[in-house]
């Protein structure tokens, strides 16, 4: 019996997908329609398009497809993923422009350096050249925003927070983790630890979303100064920055920063299972741009804890492909915690 190649036409298709949603951005489509729905025709008019009325109407109706667009009759109009995220006159949430450059990897050479290898430095280095000027910097803040927003917003109520009073999120980028966790828990106060390079952002974000009475920014290097003390501290999609040695060392010092009884929360895409997609790519892509990065599965995630001390370590699932490994500094008398059920949706 032959097979048919289903998979590869979903991963051919795919591609296409994010090209539809680069030119969105691109065009500014979303900014267009939040000024209410629009025809093709329109839209057309509004924002320059000279080909053929078909090929737009094709290229709207493909955003439609993808859920970023609602079509009724002849109209257009945002979802409301897409008004929140990509109308770049939204304060606080516009993600566009860090999207694109994510879809700019696409142009990546995977083959070359594969063959080659693509590093050029360590973990310092990189950051070096994302906060190397303030566009850059800007533009890398939002991007970790992307990033992180789904599995924010699970974090913000799956963790036992009514057991605490502070959190610091190290490596806090424009803040997007502790605005989605002090929106959902009044009572905790915030701190995000960053290079100084972020601080404007943070502010501006923190400060547009409501929070900017609760969150404090903290400017400071990983390795050469003291980490904020806190009831919780949070490492989001860090670790796998850095090499074995450094992602110990990191725990390490978050460890000594802990209030006795307190957690400490890594959140990451596991890796290791062959299952996770995202996890593989990104462990790839660490390793080809930081020397030494790689993604880390939850098992020696749970080793590394329970070597500088912790206790009670677990792993939960968040949200696609994220997941939290949890670890507790003992105290005389420890806050218990028990993992909640959920399903693990890839």
């Amino acid at each position: 019996m032959t097979t048919t190649p289903t998979r590869l036409n979903e991963l051919f298709w795919a591609r296409w997908q994010s090209k539809v949603l680069q030119s969105a951005i691109r065009l500014g489509v979303c900014t267009e329609l939040a000024g209410g729905p629009r025809t093709a025709e329109e839209l057309a008019q509004a924002l320059d398009l000279r080909g053929d009325r078909r090929a737009t109407q094709d290229f709207l109706d493909s955003l439609t497809a993808v859920e970023l667009l609602h079509r009724e009759g002849d109209q257009y109009r945002n979802s409301a993923e897409a008004a929140t995220y990509l109308d770049e006159r939204t304060p606080g949430t516009y993600l566009g422009d860090a999207l694109a450059q994510m879809l700019d990897l696409q142009d990546f050479d995977l083959t070359a350096a594969l063959r080659l290898g693509a590093a050029t430095g360590d973990g310092r280095d990189f950051y070096q050249r994302q906060y190397g000027t303030e566009q850059g910097a800007r533009l890398f803040l939002r991007l970790m925003t992307a990033f992180s927003l789904g599995a924010a917003s699970v974090l913000a109520t799956k963790f036992p927070w009514q057991h605490y009073t502070s959190v610091a999120d190290l490596g806090c980028a424009e803040g997007a983790l502790l605005t989605r966790i002090l929106a959902r828990q009044p009572h905790l106060s915030a701190i995000g630890f960053d290079l100084p390079a972020a601080e404007t952002g943070f502010t501006e974000h923190t400060t547009a979303l409501g929070f900017g009475d609760r969150a404090e920014f903290r400017a400071g290097d990983f390795f050469q100064d003291p980490l904020p003390a806190a009831d919780v501290l949070i490492f989001g999609q860090v670790l796998h920055n850095w090499n074995l040695a450094e992602k110990q060392q990191l725990i390490a010092k978050a460890y000594q920063s802990l209030t006795p009884g307190g957690a400490l929360i890594i959140d990451e895409s596991l890796a290791g299972t062959g299952q996770n997609f995202v996890a593989a790519i990104l462990s790839l892509l660490m390793n080809l741009s930081v020397g030494g990065g790689f993604d880390l599965t939850g098992a020696e995630c749970e080793n590394w804890l329970r070597q500088a001390g912790f206790t009670n370590t677990s792993i939960e699932h968040l949200t696609g492909s994220r997941s939290m490994v949890v670890g507790f500094k003992p105290a005389v008398a420890a806050r218990p915690y028990q993992p909640q059920a959920t399903s693990c949706l890839l």
